[in-house]
């Protein structure tokens, strides 16, 4: 607030901190610039695990020819993101709290597998007395539908163990405060594209007539209704072309094939995916479908189900592509 008043924008960054009851983790993105979409995946981390505090860098790490603007240096010790860093490890005392840092690792050839989506590294060796700290990690990120190597000296993952930067230098003189970093490759970084901002998706779908609007997509999807006809038959073939070429003549010829349909463009308020609602003008849901993953992943809602909250929360969770009645799948 102070920042805004005087109009002096020194870039010192973004502090969240959860107010009241909390898990003890603290999720930091060091570089939310350079690094693009850590910050979205680590403001979800911070939400699925319902952490104490996220800490966001507010420069990129070369903004200043001097290299101040580097958090990440171990040589620059005297910054707000650092003394934030500090003073909660501190005033939490011997009290257990995990810390982990969001970093982005590329697809040059001496990187690992395409099939790694997550590198976690811990700064000193995994061990039992962690555990109990990191299954919820291990959980919200199995949740993700995320495949997570550890970084355990192989040879694949050289070069992503934690480095001794101004962050861990301080874990030496704490106690329970274990340290990790997270390193998140490129594919899952781009499923947690805010998609609001796409403004030449928005603009498609507008041109075309379908509005987008923004809810929360577990609960809009529980509350739809479920048809009864099950002789419906959809060719989604110009649609998955649409989702590869993103040419706008796929999506109006597949919308012309469909003309007793009811489409919508919805926002998740949640996670800011975007997705395509097919509906029967009455409300009967059809399919609900990511219009920006790279998770092929089918979810069949069988039957007559009305697709619960928990069932609709693991599709979005897992970015999947799409959500399907089993007749149409």
């Amino acid at each position: 607030m102070q920042e805004k008043q005087s109009q002096i924008l020194r870039h010192w960054g973004t502090y969240v901190f959860r107010v009241g009851s909390a898990q003890p983790y603290v999720v930091e993105v060091a570089r939310p610039i350079s690094e693009i979409n850590t910050l979205e995946f680590g403001a979800g981390l911070f939400e699925k695990l319902q952490a104490r505090a996220l800490l966001i860098a507010g420069t990129h790490p070369f903004s200043n020819f001097d290299g101040s603007a580097n958090l990440l240096h171990s040589a620059n010790k005297i910054n707000l993101f650092n003394l934030v860093h500090q003073v909660i490890l501190r005033q939490t005392e011997n009290a257990p709290m995990l810390v982990m840092q969001l970093r982005a690792f590329s697809n040059e050839d001496n990187t690992p597998s395409a099939k790694t989506d997550i590198l976690m590294a811990k700064l000193g060796t995994f061990n039992e007395p962690s555990s109990v700290l990191t299954q919820p990690i291990n959980d919200a990120l199995k949740a993700y539908g995320l495949n997570v190597q550890y970084v355990t000296g192989s040879s694949d993952a050289q070069g992503y163990e934690v480095s001794w930067n101004a962050q861990a230098r301080y874990s030496p003189f704490t106690q329970n405060k274990p340290f990790y970093v997270l390193w998140v490759s490129p594919k899952t970084r781009s499923s947690f594209l805010d998609q609001e901002d796409n403004r030449q998706q928005r603009a498609k779908f507008s041109t075309l007539g379908i509005n987008t609007k923004e809810v929360d997509i577990a609960r809009w999807a529980n509350q739809t209704q479920v048809s009864n006809d099950k002789q419906i038959k959809i060719n989604f073939s110009l649609l998955e072309e649409f989702f590869i070429t993103e040419n706008i003549i796929s999506l109006k010829r597949f919308l012309n094939e469909n003309t007793q349909y009811q489409f919508q463009r919805l926002i998740d308020i949640n996670t800011r995916q975007a997705y395509l609602a097919m509906s029967f003008p009455q409300g009967d849901l059809l399919a609900l479908v990511n219009l920006q993953t790279h998770n092929g992943k089918n979810h069949i809602l069988k039957g007559q189900d009305i697709p619960s909250l928990k069932r609709i929360q693991k599709f979005v969770d897992e970015r999947a592509r799409w959500l399907l009645r089993s007749h149409l799948k």
